[in-house]
């Protein structure tokens, strides 16, 4: 039997913080963090797997930063 990482966020939310990130427009990540009330460093490690997830998409360019290029 495999043990998955308990994560205390639900995807619905996890799927909306990377939105919000990449989207934020004037705002910076510091403001998207504090509207979800949540860490930066796990929004960060969010927009790194997201990163890692689009180099393996064919046209997909999403920087460590969360925003579209």
């Amino acid at each position: 039997m495999h043990r998955r990482p308990h994560s205390p966020y639900r995807v619905e939310f996890k799927e909306q913080a990377l939105l919000n990130a990449r989207h934020r427009d004037p705002r910076s990540v510091q403001s998207v963090v504090n509207e979800l009330n949540m860490s930066p460093g796990t929004l960060k490690k969010w927009l790194q797997g997201a990163g890692r997830v689009a180099e393996l998409t064919p046209g997909a360019n999403l920087a460590l930063d969360g925003t579209v290029g």
